[in-house]
């Protein structure tokens, strides 16, 4: 019966496109039709989720297709509707066509490749994923070298010093980037596909003159994947994890640490995306010969994050997010608590390059850091305070189903109280990326 419904559905989109290609080409009223329609229709496919009504919301997002062709997103949505349909064989077309373009949202990934293996009846199937990126970057200032630095003077007054007339590396410089991050999944059997995850994430920077600032970066999470709602089609999860996190600066270990933390994602049906996430480390600072005192940040740190993203229409999202972390260090100078919230958007829109629709992304942060205590060394009267604000735009051509070409423009200005943290930075990046 379902079937027979999807195909009358289907039947009668076909006849309203046909009846469009008798008419004249369309015009800007025409298009301007045609995107009502799409946005109403994703209206009501997610009214039709919310209620229930699974044969609705299919009828609904196929019609959003055949308007948006090009949108990994309503793919991925179309494949998990129609597996809760009982439609595996379509659901599985749908779910692998979109799963790695870069305009699909990451909660439907995880989504879309839990529901893979149950539209292929492999529940205790092992499962490998991943995201390979290389790029160039151009920065004006990547050491965040300040105009000016106070050190503690005579009866600890402090005194300002010129950045020009110290050794701080200054002025701009070139990188290049490779990062991967791979994701490990074991099926735990269950209606639901519990799963156990294993991420692992590299990243690897080169500066072309400041080499005290190239940086290496390995982090593992070990933990289960655990799913909650309908058993077809599971509207949110859990993820307790144990991490381990390698970090060096010029080639030197800066800091190691081992923690534990708990992921939490819920969708609610097409339109709310909220995740959450907590988190502990204990980090170790290693002292090297470029920074001899870095122990001293050695202790304990939280971190905790909130974010919610909403699908306004078929071609654009919105996300906002806050999130805190608490450092600990064994000088009290260097423990600080931060807070901090993040604004963004993105929007799918067809360029006359690319095999499917590309991604422009736009976003900009604030957050406040204080410290616990003043620094000696600096300023024995005033403890550090920070604010810093950046602004984001990026965009992704796809390639085919995996490949994507990947630009990024980013400004960051840094106001502090003291001279020896303000700075400013452009960031110019253009490179590659891949998905498996």
């Amino acid at each position: 019966m379902l079937r027979v419904t999807g195909a009358v559905c289907l039947l009668a989109c076909l006849a309203c496109g046909s009846a469009k290609a008798q008419s004249p080409p369309p015009d800007i009223e025409q298009l301007s039709r045609n995107l009502e329609d799409s946005e109403q229709s994703f209206q009501f496919a997610q009214g039709a989720v919310a209620a229930g009504d699974i044969r609705g919301a299919i009828a609904a997002l196929e019609r959003v297709l055949q308007i948006n062709p090009d949108l990994a997103n309503i793919r991925l949505e179309l494949g998990l509707l129609y597996l809760q349909a009982g439609q595996a064989d379509l659901a599985r077309s749908y779910l692998e066509a979109a799963v790695n373009e870069p305009d699909a949202p990451e909660e439907a990934r995880t989504r879309a490749r839990r529901a893979l293996r149950e539209a292929g009846g492999r529940l205790d199937r092992f499962g490998v994923s991943g995201f390979l990126s290389l790029s160039g970057q151009h920065q004006t200032n990547p050491n965040g070298s300040p105009d000016a630095v106070s050190v503690a003077g005579v009866g600890g007054l402090p005194v300002i010093i010129s950045g020009d007339q110290l050794q701080i590396p200054r002025g701009s410089d070139q990188s290049l980037t490779a990062s991967a991050a791979i994701e490990m999944r074991l099926g735990l059997g269950g209606q639901r596909g519990n799963e156990l995850v294993l991420n692992l994430t590299g990243v690897g920077t080169a500066y072309s003159e400041q080499n005290e600032i190239d940086v290496g970066y390995l982090s593992a999470r070990l933990g289960p994947r655990v799913y909650f709602g309908a058993a077809g089609a599971p509207s949110s999860y859990l993820r307790p994890y144990l991490s381990a996190t390698h970090l060096s600066l010029g080639r030197a270990t800066y800091y190691e640490a081992v923690g534990a933390g708990v992921t939490g994602l819920r969708q609610q049906a097409l339109k709310l995306a909220l995740e959450a996430e907590i988190a502990y480390e204990r980090r170790d600072y290693n002292p090297s010969r470029l920074r001899t005192s870095a122990e001293d940040q050695t202790g304990d740190y939280w971190s905790g994050a909130v974010n919610a993203t909403w699908q306004l229409s078929p071609r654009t999202r919105l996300s906002l997010g806050g999130a805190g972390e608490r450092a600990e260090a064994r000088r009290e100078f260097w423990s600080r608590t931060t807070l901090g919230v993040e604004a963004g958007g993105q929007h799918a829109l067809d360029l006359p390059f690319g095999s499917s629709a590309s991604t422009v992304r736009v976003s900009a942060g604030y957050q406040h850091s204080n410290y616990d205590e003043p620094d000696p060394f600096i300023d024995p009267r005033n403890a550090r305070k920070e604010d810093r604000i950046s602004l984001e735009l990026g965009i992704s051509v796809p390639l085919g189903r995996a490949f994507a070409l990947d630009g990024r423009a980013q400004q960051t200005w840094t106001d502090a109280n003291l001279p020896n943290y303000e700075f400013n930075n452009t960031l110019v990046a253009l490179g590659a990326s891949y998905r498996f």
